[in-house]
């Protein structure tokens, strides 16, 4: 939040662009609105279980929003449910575990009331609030001196800028993402000479830009991300209450622009265009040629509107949603930001909690200014070990009269008379800056030093920025108090300190061509390695190496490949290891099996195909028979011993394999028939055992000559009567058949 008086330095723009004067100014601004107002009343974050799948909207005849259950459907007519929509865009591939967040805008009822029928339903695995949280409020560059006492006075108690940037100024590969009010984007020393109010088209400067959507067609999300036309980030905040007149609390889109200020001034503290004679520096905002230009070169800044101008009690005030907070964590972690700078109050609701895990599990870090209200009490992002908690200290190093501490409290900037960038709704066409007190000043005046670790050291872990962030601090313990002595942190930053890592490791990267193809496969490889690199270590997968700078290897051997370069200079080694980058096919071998391999005429058999990487099939079975089948069926009608040959194929080859006298096929011999009886003679009832002595018979016949008959190959007969009888044997196979008769 903004303390009381600020001066703003105006500069008025003539009809003479060569033409200026610059302009003290005091307003008065409001302070001592609470840091937690309550939660949006209207609206809620509902988390399904993750059995539900994602739920089908669509609009009911009475116009609320149905799901198809017919419960949940009773629940959106009962409290005039308007809207049903995913929290998080995309979610289901890329992020899981936000795919199941749904927020619900409603019309009836009171929040409590709807909370409640929500956590009963059996589809639903929790509610959230969404909390309405307050804003906690040596170049040529023109102001630079005397006003931004910060980055380096006589007394010290400074972050040493000018000795920082001599050794860096921010890498434009850096993007740190401003979660508050928005950002005036368009101010030209944020967004570069061709910014202005009536052109904010033109704004690039120190500004993130999306190309793809820049350069894309209108209306369509030309880069698949799921935001239309976000070319300079994005506005989250939609329809809320308490409005400030003229604010936009309409819809989402794709106009991140500050109406508050509070986003203006945070984001210049990082980014304002340093050394281009003009305005102010931003601690990260790289190093102009003296004269201002279209583009900057320092750390980019990713404006994400999430806060807004508040009416309380007749005054305004900056506030911030959770829910707004939570999909702009999501959409920077997406969109390449590695650091989040967050000025403002926070508790657990809107699916903050989990878009800031996500957010940090895509290798980011989060700043969290501690509060302004010179208590101990920490809000919920602050109360979390792996967010950064920035506390406020004063021109002489000792804390801010206003700022809250505590043991959680991780790092310590400078938060009184902050100069920056400005945004004056009631004078929209003027350019500003303003001098601020706060923790909001503090913390992305630690995010932006964090940023410049990172663009000295681009192949660290955020574990190792945040680590040299801490230990590169000034030990300010001898100037605070003794309620303030380890209760704000690691002590105050320093940016000389903290880039002053020597000369960085390189950044290890590489390519190879082809990176597929048959055996023996030549690849060229070529060393993309930034940095400074005196050494070259490569592990190709196969157990070949090489310490060339630029190598080339054969792969003698079909197989998929994993390669590695180390890369080492003065500054250390990293390691770039590109998994299975390399795919090398061999010739096919062949292999198969058929069934059955013995029989006789005609005798069918089924061939298997048993081959790997065989793209074609050409068979020989042996008796001038052929086909290209992959797994044939092929007749013998011809008795003989028959070798089989198959030859596969593929891109790289081909290989052969003969199974030699592989198939017998025997002629076809009809059976001979054969048997005998025992006992012949007896007193009836008479059981005679029946003897089959036939060869070659695949079935039998028996007839007893008393009219009892078998198809059994060894039967037992009864004679219940008295008599001489004839048995008949009949014998068949596929070849013929055959009969004995034994008379009397």
């Amino acid at each position: 939040m903004k303390r009381i008086i600020m001066l703003f330095f105006v500069l008025s723009l003539f009809a003479s662009s060569s033409l200026f004067a610059d302009q003290i100014k005091q307003i008065d601004r409001k302070d001592g609105m609470p840091s937690f107002l309550g939660y949006v009343q209207d609206r809620i974050i509902v988390v399904m279980k993750e059995d539900v799948g994602k739920l089908q909207m669509q609009m009911s005849a009475s116009a609320t929003i149905h799901v198809g259950d017919a419960e949940f459907d009773r629940i959106s007519d009962k409290y005039s449910v308007s809207k049903i929509e995913k929290q998080f865009i995309g979610s289901e591939i890329k992020a899981p575990a936000l795919a199941n967040n749904y927020k619900i805008s409603f019309n009836e009822g009171n929040l409590d009331e709807v909370i409640d029928v929500y956590r009963a339903h059996p589809m639903v695995e929790s509610v959230e609030r969404i909390g309405i949280h307050s804003m906690y409020a040596t170049p040529n560059d023109t102001y630079y001196d005397p006003y931004q006492w910060y980055h380096n006075q006589t007394n010290d108690d400074d972050i040493d800028a000018p000795e920082g940037w001599n050794i860096q100024t921010g890498s434009t590969a850096m993007i740190l993402a401003i979660l508050d009010s928005g950002t005036r984007y368009y101010h030209p020393d944020l967004g570069g000479a061709n910014a202005s109010v009536s052109n904010p088209g033109a704004s690039r400067g120190n500004m993130w830009i999306n190309n793809s959507e820049l350069n894309g067609s209108a209306g369509v999300d030309d880069d698949g991300n799921g935001y239309v036309d976000d070319w300079i980030g994005y506005d989250f905040i939609e329809t809320t209450t308490q409005c400030w007149n003229g604010e936009d609390c309409g819809t989402k889109d794709n106009d991140p622009r500050d109406f508050n200020g509070h986003g203006t001034h945070t984001a210049g503290i990082v980014g304002m265009i340093t050394n281009d004679g003009y305005g102010m520096a931003g601690v990260a905002g790289g190093w102009n040629n003296g004269s201002q230009a279209e583009y900057g070169n320092g750390v980019k800044v990713m404006p994400l509107r999430m806060g807004y101008s508040y009416n309380y009690l007749g005054q305004e005030y900056g506030v911030v949603l959770m829910d707004a907070a939570a999909e702009a964590f999501y959409y920077a972690a997406d969109n390449g930001a590695t650091i989040a700078s967050c000025s403002w109050g926070s508790s657990n609701s809107g699916g903050i909690a989990a878009a800031a895990d996500y957010f940090i599990a895509n290798g980011g870090l989060i700043f969290v200014a501690s509060g302004n209200d010179g208590s101990q009490t920490a809000g919920y992002l602050n109360s979390r070990s792996d967010c950064i908690s920035v506390a406020a200290t004063d021109e002489n190093d000792g804390a801010a009269s206003f700022t809250t501490y505590g043991t959680w409290v991780d790092i310590s900037a400078p938060g009184v008379g902050i100069y920056s960038t400005y945004h004056d709704h009631t004078e929209p066409n003027t350019i500003y800056w303003v001098a601020i007190d706060g923790t909001s000043m503090a913390c992305p005046m630690a995010a932006g030093v964090a940023a410049m670790i990172w663009s000295q050291n681009p192949g660290w872990t955020a574990a190792q920025v945040e680590n040299q962030l801490y230990t590169s601090a000034d030990n300010i313990d001898a100037e605070l108090s003794s309620a303030y002595i380890g209760k704000m942190g690691a002590g105050r930053i320093n940016l000389y300190n903290a880039v002053n890592t020597g000369t960085p490791p390189p950044v290890a990267n590489f390519s190879g061509t082809p990176t597929s193809g048959c055996a023996p496969l030549l690849v060229n490889f070529t060393d993309l390695t930034t940095g400074e690199v005196t050494s070259w270590s490569w592990a190709f997968g196969d157990g070949g190496t090489s310490t060339a700078q630029n190598p080339s290897y054969t792969y003698n051997t079909a197989g998929t490949y994993t390669v590695s370069l180390t890369a080492t200079g003065p500054g250390g080694s990293d390691t770039e290891t590109k998994t299975g980058y390399i795919t090398v096919s061999g010739g096919p071998t062949a292999d198969f099996i058929g069934s059955p391999t013995i029989g006789t005429v005609p005798l069918t058999v089924d061939f298997t195909d048993q081959s790997t990487d065989a793209t074609s099939w050409d068979w020989t079975f042996g008796d001038g028979g052929t086909s290209t089948a992959q797994n044939p069926s092929y007749t013998y009608n011809t008795a003989g011993t028959y070798s089989v040959t198959l030859t596969v194929n593929n891109a790289c080859g081909s290989d052969v394999l003969t199974r030699t006298n592989y198939i017998t096929v025997n002629p076809c011999v009809a059976p001979t028939a054969g048997f005998v009886g025992s006992p012949t003679s007896g007193s009836y009832p008479l059981t005679v055992n029946f003897t089959d002595q036939s060869t070659g018979a695949s079935s039998y016949s028996w007839d007893f000559g008393d009219g009892g008959s078998s198809t059994d190959a060894n039967p037992a007969y009864t004679y219940t009567a008295e008599g001489t009888y004839t048995v008949t044997q009949s014998v068949t196979n596929p070849c013929g058949s055959d009969q004995m008769v034994r008379v009397d």
